[in-house]
């Protein structure tokens, strides 16, 4: 569609696909070969036709550091972790496809048989300030070049919410390298400049022995969720704009649920004066609110923002809006 706002001239081009639950149908979360991994949408969508599924659309993800590729909220694929921090917002589907967004409470534990730790974060860089968990998702290597303590652990169990884990310590290592992570393995690691009695924690477990690793979660939609996708920006909540949004002129991709529970995957193309100029982050909401939705988010917008559809007739997906780069972004 093509829209103009009463204060700001110049038009938006929109594309959204609406998805309804319960059909045959199924939302899919992808994050590549690892969590660093980069990619086009259409070479996502050909993977995922390689494998064996039909692509009827999608849009891009969360937003990520542009230096590592690493997602800044959580990822969630088959049930599986992949990859989590604190304080993102995201959005979740359940097993039947019904959608939710929020942040996800989530709590990661560490625990020794001598003490309890709660994990900092999955699968993200390593900063001073806890324990990381890092797991062959992640990418070959931890990418750890800050002094620090390792603790490779081998296990043949995945990491879900709900779910626990045990592990046998295989080694334990301390200086400046990046530690390989091999498949069937995990490696805790803390940075040197933490709080040293983390390191001290680490530092004392003898290979041969058990780590228990745990995933909970307080809310029942959280430990329901099999697919989940992170972002930086609720839009909507009970129906609601939210403050505090970004009030750029710029291409925007965003997710939102009506209260029946179809899902509206959105993008507005923008950075394109006489094509579309984009819009902030309100004016999203203020659509999608006009949409239906009562719940909404904003996922990596500017050069990112992509959306890609299969038209009938098609043998897969192709690009539907106009990058802001004049091409896909591998995202």
């Amino acid at each position: 569609g093509l829209f103009w706002s009463t204060v700001y001239s110049d038009g938006r081009v929109e594309n959204y696909l609406t998805y309804t639950p319960g059909g045959t149908v199924t939302p899919v979360v992808r994050f590549g070969d690892v969590v660093t991994s980069r990619e086009t949408l259409t070479d996502a969508a050909a993977d995922l036709e390689a494998g064996g599924l039909r692509v009827a659309g999608g849009v891009n993800g969360d937003y990520y550091v542009v230096s590592t590729g690493v997602p800044l909220g959580v990822v969630i694929t088959d049930g599986v972790l992949r990859s989590w921090a604190p304080g993102y917002e995201a959005v979740a589907f359940r097993a039947d496809g019904t959608a939710f967004v929020g942040e996800p409470d989530l709590t990661v534990t560490m625990d020794t048989g001598t003490a309890i730790c709660q994990i900092a974060a999955v699968n993200k860089i390593r900063s001073p300030g806890g324990i990381y968990l890092f797991t062959s998702d992640f990418s070959e290597t931890t990418g750890n070049t800050l002094p620090g303590v390792d603790v490779i652990l081998s296990t043949g169990d995945d990491l879900t919410v709900g779910g626990l884990v045990s592990a046998t310590v295989v080694e334990v290592l301390e200086g400046t390298q990046a530690t390989a992570l091999s498949e069937g393995q995990m490696v805790l690691s803390v940075n040197s400049a933490s709080d040293p009695a983390l390191a001290e924690t680490l530092r004392s477990l003898a290979p041969g022995s058990i780590v228990s690793l745990s995933v909970s979660s307080d809310d029942s939609a959280w430990r329901d969720a099999k697919e989940a996708v992170g972002g930086l920006y609720r839009l909507l909540k009970d129906g609601e704009v939210q403050s505090g949004l970004e009030n750029e002129f710029a291409p925007r991709t965003a997710v939102g649920i009506r209260p029946d529970g179809t899902v509206i995957l959105y993008t507005v193309d923008g950075r394109q004066p006489g094509y579309s100029i984009g819009a902030m982050m309100t004016m999203v909401a203020n659509r999608l609110q006009e949409l239906g939705c009562t719940e909404a988010m904003c996922l990596d917008g500017g050069g990112s923002t992509t959306l890609a559809a299969t038209i009938p007739g098609d043998d897969g997906a192709s690009l539907i809006d106009s990058p802001s780069g004049g091409y896909q972004r591998a995202n």
